[in-house]
């Protein structure tokens, strides 16, 4: 047999069993298909706050699948949570004031930090939530156009509508998006009034 051969490495890591975490990461890449989002329909379900309506959400328990995309071959992480969460009293978050005049749809994130990856001093799932602009043609939670840019490693997982000079985020402004890691994520746009 004619040309050469030489071994690049020694035993592949699947034949001694030795992958380290981000080799399983990415591995799991695959699978996913470069698709980040929930494990399972409904995880991490945004709700109106259970203690009385006010400019903060309830947000459930669950799991997913989150590529923070912070590093090259960072690859996705698996994360949960078994306790439910309120953004105000939990999280701290304190919701931007309604636009006087116009809503605007506002985006409730997963987001994951590794310090170890991304150096960023913390490690783990926390919620964020990204402030739309003001509109008025945001009549919809749904109306895509009208979405704040999604942070790069985020998973979008409800979008909630601000009505104009509102104090209160009730169910009626609320949409789970329910991405599905691995599966195509679109999102309709539906018309509606205030």
């Amino acid at each position: 047999m004619a040309g050469n051969t030489s071994i690049v490495s020694s035993t592949p890591g699947f034949v001694v069993g030795t992958y380290g975490a981000k080799q399983v990461r990415n591995a799991m890449s695959a699978w996913l298909a470069n698709r980040p989002g929930l494990a399972t329909y409904g995880d991490f379900a945004v709700t109106q706050r259970a203690a009385g309506a006010n400019m903060s959400v309830d947000i459930g328990t669950g799991g997913a699948y989150i590529n923070p995309a912070s590093v090259t071959r960072q690859g996705p992480y698996y994360v949960q949570s078994d306790a439910s969460f309120n953004t105000s009293s939990n999280g701290g978050y304190t919701w931007a004031a309604a636009d006087p005049t116009n809503p605007r749809i506002d985006l409730v994130c997963l987001e994951l930090k590794d310090t170890a990856e991304d150096a960023s001093g913390s490690t783990g799932l926390r919620y964020r939530i990204v402030d739309g602009t003001p509109n008025a043609s945001a009549l919809h939670q749904l109306a895509t156009t009208y979405w704040p840019a999604v942070p790069a490693g985020c998973v979008p997982i409800a979008a909630i509508r601000i009505p104009a000079a509102s104090t209160t985020i009730t169910t009626a402004a609320i949409t789970n998006l329910n991405p599905i890691a691995g599966a195509n994520q679109s999102y309709s746009s539906v018309a509606t009034t205030e």
